[in-house]
């Protein structure tokens, strides 16, 4: 679960830094909220490269819910490295007053608002031939997440917490009481506390259409995006 202290570290360009994991919430995080991330946990003795590797670890789990394949883990560290790359040539003119240094930072601020993408260029080719039934739901909202404001959002994450519990009286009833579980997801709220761990992903299998809250889950997200 995140915390949620006061973080007085701030920056000139992005503002305060967040304390609240990248794993947690509804929308693939954008650039911004990646860098606001790195400003809260960095530390004067840890390396860089090092403290983005944790922050990919929280990106992770949120792409995972989001069903959308990611490129391997090296190249979306190198992506992480690009962006604080951008974010420190930016912090070293930003006090700069020239007309030319005032339009590269408004390029920068321009880039901070689009989606930290960790798919790869053949993404639709991989989610079409994964023969999910929710594929183009799937793109759609990766799509939506590219945009600026991004269009749609992930809900009806509280289905995983109930789909575990199910598993649990499963073990002892040999019953699968689905018939109430997407009636519960649709009424309940999202919470922190209803966010998957990271290395524990619901495979497709766990999923028949119809009856389960990870196709209700996307089947909202679809609509959102529309």
């Amino acid at each position: 679960m995140a915390t949620r202290t006061r973080n007085r570290k701030s920056d000139s360009l992005l503002g305060h830094g967040s304390d609240i994991s990248l794993a947690i919430g509804t929308k693939l995080p954008l650039k911004r909220a990646v860098m606001k991330r790195y400003i809260a946990i960095v530390q004067p003795n840890k390396k860089t490269q090092n403290i983005f590797k944790d922050i990919f670890m929280e990106l992770k789990c949120i792409w995972e819910r989001a069903y959308v394949p990611m490129k391997p883990e090296r190249d979306c560290l190198d992506l992480l490295m690009s962006v604080n790359k951008l974010w420190t040539s930016a912090k070293k003119i930003s006090r700069l007053t020239t007309d030319n240094s005032k339009e590269k930072i408004s390029h920068f601020q321009s880039l901070m608002d689009t989606l930290c993408d960790f798919s790869p260029s053949n993404v639709e080719t991989l989610l079409e031939s994964s023969r999910t039934t929710y594929w183009k739901e799937d793109l759609a909202f990766l799509i939506g997440q590219r945009k600026y404001p991004q269009i749609g959002r992930m809900e009806g994450v509280d289905g995983y917490e109930q789909l575990r519990q199910q598993r649990k009286e499963s073990m002892s009833n040999r019953t699968r009481p689905t018939e109430n579980l997407v009636h519960n997801s649709s009424s309940s709220s999202e919470s922190e506390q209803d966010i998957p761990e990271c290395g524990n992903s619901i495979s497709d299998q766990d999923f028949s259409p119809g009856s389960t809250p990870g196709h209700q889950r996307l089947r909202w997200k679809f609509q959102r995006v529309l």
